[in-house]
């Protein structure tokens, strides 16, 4: 017996447990990995897992190219201001590569699609900034650092609602590139580490 019934519910199902996965993962660390060139938590790697899954099933099909050169050359200026600031290899992976872009294609591309099939935009993008700001630990412990994180998950699911309605391709592209360079800028103010 199938629990869910449509592969549509399914893929729902799966982006849900993976976003509550890494809420959890943010919030009880039970295993962390530390390399010389950076550092790499349990909830890296199961975005990581989830990303390549979502490629085959969403990414893929939209046959991006264009999209993808856009995105890799703002990707390797970012890489080289993040070289010049001393990050190691794996840092500027983790900031830039996995963080902005697993987070958009997860909270925007993934979940806040699925949201507007049942729910108005004002509610999917409340629930989503939402989620953002939950799955950053630091958010619990500094409430400016909270408030910050709640302005720029409204405004990352703004451009993306605002954008999709040219192409999803152009959205999505927007909305990484803002969150890379919202993560430049907190590395280059010591914000983030």
């Amino acid at each position: 017996m199938k629990i869910l019934q449509t592969p549509a519910s399914n893929r729902l199902a799966l982006i849900s447990l993976a976003i509550v996965l890494l809420i959890v993962t943010k919030t009880v660390h039970i295993i962390d990995w530390h390399y010389a060139d950076g550092y790499w938590d349990l909830d890296r790697v199961v975005g990581l897992v989830l990303f390549l899954g979502v490629v085959h099933h969403y990414i893929e099909p939209l046959k991006l190219g264009s999209w993808l050169w856009l995105l890799g050359l703002l990707a390797s200026f970012v890489l080289l201001d993040a070289i010049t600031s001393q990050l190691g290899l794996a840092r500027i992976v983790q900031l830039f590569i996995l963080t902005a872009l697993v987070e958009e294609i997860l909270l925007r591309g993934v979940l806040f699609e699925g949201l507007l099939k049942k729910l108005s935009p004002r509610t999917a993008l409340l629930l989503t900034t939402v989620l953002f700001t939950m799955v950053h630990t630091k958010a619990y412990s500094d409430p400016w650092y909270a408030l910050a994180l709640l302005i720029t998950g409204g405004l990352l699911g703004g451009i993306y609602l605002h954008y999709r309605q040219q192409s999803l391709q152009k959205a999505m592209l927007w909305a990484t590139s803002v969150h890379m360079v919202i993560i430049l800028i907190g590395v280059n103010l010591a914000i983030v580490q």
